[in-house]
């Protein structure tokens, strides 16, 4: 990727502020336990794409156990007799409903074969429904997909149920198909719970209805949902319902159910709700299931889980903000769009670790931002390798990274806004969000790319390349030295902590401090041992590399003595040209070279730029020459040194 930012032989007045005002941000306290259980067999509902579910279910949150029917509504995309869903093998069938009959199945490595006894054509569409009871599987403290605990509040002993399916765990408390390639249309949610109890879950609250001391709450979503977004948390409840309202006049309707225990909710409640709203809404598209509502429901365990229009979370206070924040993030990137594979988790989590930095930045402030941005660097570099693409979907510690699927991946799109600017950056955010064939879908890293290309006319081909499916940072090493005219030089050589990516093509940025006062410069790095020379009116006392904290990499800065005569380079750009090339040159003093000379394919000269110095950049209008092939040579005659090649392209 070519983002032509180069400054060279400039005159720079410092001033008290800094002239890049650039305060992005980052946090993400998701603290996940997943269940180890392997992803579903692809073969499984190949055939058909389910679009209505009902669930019924029994539950007694001191027990952890589930009983159930679930009833699905399907298309049938290819003919076929045996139907087959997800379920594991340690949940027992009760029977199998189809057409008012009992049909047989079988069971092999946690999948159902429904025999229908009739085949079903292409186009057609049918239901069936399966009664199952069973204690859901589970590893250890907290890891698994259907869980109880209890805690203590005022000498009672309090049960909490909650369900966590992401990524391979529905099929762990209830039949399904788990794989991401469908979302169900609609779904009608029934828990049957104790009176004492209630339930929240996805969508509306349709009815709650208490009946011989049993509860009945039915919730509704119309929205079209992922499996493993469907999820729900019982126990005994503080309620808190309300509307917010947002800058576009518009309410969003709020349901908050918070355990007994949590006092948080009224001492210290999280106060940037509707704050929050406003500003995703704003940077992206407004709350894509504003019909229904959002909700937040608390259970006993860490962090979060963004369950579709009700996030699980261990807490809705403002000490809670980064999980709550992060939650409702998902709610565009990863619910309304959620990745079409575990290996793009980056297209979740990455997305919702950069809603972090941007709560930080607008809602919040700027110490907070820097806390975390310095502490999810260290992360980062901590380790010399790992990439955001995920190569191993079915280790699932490997797709919740934290070092790398959130921390990095959200530092990604940090380094691509930093690149692209806010305009383009956010233009493109929205495009991608917004693209018809995405909404309520699935997408690829491929698609994302695509939007943001098109928005920005540039390529990101190099930048994906290294960043996403790379390993590894750069290390960069920063050498300056000031001449008595004050012309500092600036030699900027970079490593790759992993050979899987040659070289880091970014735009960096440098803050130079004197007398009190500071400027930031962008420099393009687009090779190693880069020279670059900037005129100051003042003598320099400090450098700094990267202040704002931009970029995921290492550095070392030195002052010190800069040996020019080690190198030498010429680099032209943008290559095709069309109005205006830029030639970047570092010549040995023995040279004596004053001019370069631009040829076109025939060899002949068709343009002449004077040079008066060893090293500099040259801003040439091109404007005037033809489409084709040139060769830019320094000198005239035939000693001339040859550069490059470089195409104009009009």
């Amino acid at each position: 990727m070519k983002i032509f930012i180069i400054f060279a032989l400039l005159t720079v007045s410092l001033t008290g502020k800094s002239q890049i005002l650039d305060e992005n941000n980052l946090g993400c306290t998701k603290s996940l336990y997943y269940n180890y259980n392997l992803q579903s067999n692809k073969n499984v509902g190949k055939n058909y794409n389910i679009f209505y579910l009902r669930a019924f279910w029994d539950i007694n949150p001191n027990y952890n156990f589930i009983k159930g029917s679930i009833t699905y509504y399907f298309y049938v995309n290819e003919a076929f007799s045996v139907i087959n869903f997800d379920l594991h093998d340690t949940l027992n069938v009760d029977s199998i409903i189809y057409h008012n009959s009992t049909v047989l199945y079988l069971r092999n490595n946690n999948i159902i074969d429904i025999d229908l006894n009739t085949s079903l054509n292409t186009g057609a569409t049918d239901s069936i429904t399966l009664y199952y009871n069973g204690t859901p599987t589970k590893i250890d403290a907290y890891r698994g997909t259907f869980w109880t605990k209890k805690y203590e509040y005022n000498g009672d002993s309090i049960p909490c149920m909650w369900t966590l399916s992401e990524p391979y765990g529905a099929k762990d408390w209830f039949p399904c198909k788990q794989e991401l390639n469908e979302k169900i249309d609609s779904c009608d949610l029934f828990f049957q719970t104790a009176a004492k109890y209630k339930t929240a879950a996805n969508g509306l609250l349709i009815s709650e209805d208490t009946l011989n001391a049993k509860r009945i709450s039915h919730w509704k979503t119309t929205y079209p949902t992922s499996t493993y977004l469907i999820g729900f948390v019982t126990s005994e409840f503080n309620e808190n319902h309300r509307y917010i309202h947002l800058l576009n006049n518009d309410s969003i309707y709020i349901m908050e159910y918070s355990l007994k225990n949590n006092t948080s909710i009224v001492t210290n409640p999280y106060t940037k709700l509707a704050d929050l709203f406003n500003l995703y809404d704003t940077l992206f598209m407004e709350y894509p299931f504003k019909n229904e509502k959002y909700g937040h429901m608390q259970w006993f365990r860490p962090g979060g889980m963004e369950h579709q229009t009700m996030s699980s979370m261990d807490g809705f206070s403002n000490n809670n903000h980064l999980t709550i924040e992060h939650e409702l993030s998902h709610q565009w990137f990863g619910n309304y769009v959620t990745c079409g594979s575990w290996s793009d988790i980056w297209l979740n989590e990455g997305f919702a670790t950069f809603c972090n930095f941007l709560s930080l930045e607008y809602l919040w402030n700027e110490t907070y931002l820097n806390n975390l941005l310095k502490s999810y660097l260290e992360q980062i570099v901590s380790s010399p390798d790992g990439s955001v693409y995920v190569t191993d979907t079915l280790n699932v510690k490997r797709v919740f990274d934290g070092r790398l699927s959130y921390a990095k991946g959200g530092y990604l799109l940090r380094m691509l806004r930093w690149e692209l600017g806010d305009t383009k950056f956010f233009n493109g955010m929205r495009a991608y969000i917004s693209t018809p064939k995405l909404k309520n879908n699935f997408a690829r890293v491929t698609d994302f790319v695509e939007a943001m290309e098109q928005i920005c006319d540039t390529s990101l081909t190099e930048f994906f390349n290294d960043w996403y499916y790379g390993e590894g940072h750069p290390i960069y090493n920063i050498e300056y030295q000031q001449n008595d005219d004050k012309y500092l030089n600036i030699l900027v050589s970079q490593n790759s902590s992993n050979q899987s990516v040659s070289f880091f093509e970014m735009t960096i940025p440098i803050q130079f401090w004197s007398n009190g006062n500071d400027t930031i410069i962008k420099f393009h790095n687009n090779t190693n041992n880069q020279l670059y020379g900037v005129q100051f009116n003042s003598i320099i006392d400090s450098v700094i590399f990267d202040p704002k904290l931009q970029l995921v990499s290492q550095n070392v800065v030195t002052q010190g003595f800069v040996d020019i005569e080690k190198i030498k380079k010429i680099n032209v750009y943008p290559n095709p040209a069309k109005n205006k090339l830029f030639i970047e040159y570092i010549l040995p003093t023995n040279i004596g070279i004053n001019i370069i000379g631009i040829y076109n394919i025939n060899g002949k000269l068709v343009k002449t730029i004077e040079i008066q110095n060893q090293f500099g950049t040259k801003e040439i209008d091109v404007s005037g020459l033809q489409s084709g092939s040139y060769i830019v040579k320094f000198g005239v005659n035939e000693t001339a040194t040859v550069s490059k090649k470089f195409i104009i392209d009009k």
